[in-house]
């Protein structure tokens, strides 16, 4: 009798678990991959939702010793235009690039200028053995995204890149050339920043090195 009663009361027991563990609800609504696309997809849409264009602040490098740098940069489905301060071999200041991107789920939702461009890739490749060159990332992170502002780091270097959304009237050129024109009229290489009189940091001009 009393091993009757304590198989009964076994039997219950596992009635119970077994009646809870499928009555309790998922964490998550969606499955990984599912958050995973979505993320993907809310993504894609922010950085093609900037009409004119984002102004991205980059810096390369793992310190400051380079400075920032600014392009522009237009999102379509898989193309992207691009525009730099710099000049390079094959494009001046504000001349429009061209080229392929994508917006993936890997290590976390993942931009990446993946077929080469001049005006990006110039940051990232080295300038022989032993001379990393700026030391630039292709690929970032996406760490928030909104219409007023897109922040990412670099997937290698870890970075971060500021996107922000250009006016509609803003003439890419112009804009790029107009920096330009700042730095040529600065005849320093190094400034001081001060907030309130009190001295912050020595600043330098990246074109100077």
């Amino acid at each position: 009798m009393k091993n009757i009663k304590i198989y009964s009361l076994l039997a219950c027991l596992c009635l119970l678990t077994q009646s809870c563990l499928f009555s309790e609800d998922d964490v998550f609504d969606d499955s990984s991959a599912q958050r995973a696309m979505a993320s993907v997809d809310e993504c894609h849409a922010a950085l093609q939702s900037a009409s004119n264009g984002w102004l991205m602040e980059y810096y390369p490098g793992d310190g400051p010793e380079f400075g920032g740098y600014n392009l522009i940069a237009k999102f379509g489905d898989d193309y992207v235009e691009l525009a730099s301060e710099m000049t390079t071999d094959n494009y001046a200041a504000g001349e429009v690039c061209t080229t392929l991107y994508k917006v993936v789920s890997f290590q976390g939702t993942e931009l990446s200028f993946d077929s080469h461009n001049e005006l990006i890739h110039m940051f990232c490749e080295p300038n022989g053995y032993n001379d990393p060159g700026y030391a630039g990332d292709y690929e970032f992170i996406f760490r928030s995204v909104s219409k007023e502002k897109i922040v990412l780091t670099g997937k290698k270097r870890g970075n971060t890149l500021v996107m922000t959304p250009l006016s509609a009237d803003t003439d890419w050129k112009d804009f790029l050339n107009g920096i330009n024109r700042i730095k040529d009229d600065a005849p320093y290489a190094t400034y001081k920043l001060k907030i309130g009189g009190t001295e912050v940091v020595n600043m330098f001009r990246s074109d100077m090195h």
